[in-house]
């Protein structure tokens, strides 16, 4: 990512000195920098505008930043990093299931912090590179269009691009650790393999209903990685 200067980070924290410290930082990186102290404040800056990533703290007054990220989650998907004092798996995945795309943990290393945000935002950006379609799964990544059996489906930046990677590679064991550095690239990613197990469970989720059977979609080989079998036609 050369030209920063296009994207903006809003960031979602009570800490008042925390986040101007954050803001300088980024700023010197060149992203263009808001803040927001309380949900609520938050809430109304996105719905007058977009951003590029969201940096959203846990505990906020308010409105919480579980209960902010179920309310930005009906009508965007801009990506969000979730920044919490702790690091309990169940916190975490809760999180991840609300449609966060990533979670880092205080005291954040800055340098880490900007090459995640750089990589999310990354990914969230539409490229013109081919359509996928597996005959009843159709994936358009210039307006990151999923449509499976006619029924349209709608992913965090993070499990779209697991899911092109996947398909991209059918039939193929894709490794755990080759999916995190797709992820993560140019990042000392230490945050182990519990972040993509619960994007693969949301995308697996979400493609799948009453109607729509197919939760054998992405098979799971233990301990090593994903494979991708295809959706198998409505009968």
């Amino acid at each position: 990512m050369t030209n920063k200067q296009a994207f903006s980070v809003l960031i979602v924290d009570d800490d008042v000195q925390y986040c101007e410290m954050l803001a300088v930082f980024l700023q010197a990186k060149g992203y263009q920098v808001q803040q927001a102290h309380d949900g609520s404040s938050a809430q109304e800056l996105c719905v007058r505008q977009t951003y590029s990533c969201i940096l959203l703290d846990v505990n906020m007054p308010t409105v919480n930043g579980a209960t902010f990220l179920q309310l930005l989650r009906a009508f965007s998907f801009t990506p969000v990093i979730m920044c919490s004092a702790t690091s309990d798996e169940g916190e975490m995945v809760r999180f991840f299931q609300l449609g966060a795309d990533d979670y880092v943990v205080k005291p954040i290393r800055m340098n880490e912090l900007e090459a995640r945000i750089s990589a999310t935002i990354r990914r969230s950006v539409p490229n013109e590179s081919i359509n996928l379609d597996d005959d009843t799964l159709y994936v358009e990544p210039r307006t990151r269009t999923v449509v499976i059996n006619g029924r349209s489906v709608k992913l965090t930046p993070s499990e779209f691009h697991i899911l092109t990677v996947l398909m991209t590679r059918p039939s193929q064991l894709v490794s755990r650790r080759e999916l995190v550095e797709s992820l993560y690239p140019n990042v000392e990613y230490t945050g182990g393999f519990r972040v993509l197990d619960v994007h693969i469970s949301n995308i697996r989720s979400k493609l799948t209903s009453s109607t729509n059977p197919t939760g054998d979609i992405i098979t799971s080989v233990y301990g090593v990685g994903y494979v991708y079998n295809g959706v198998k036609p409505r009968v």
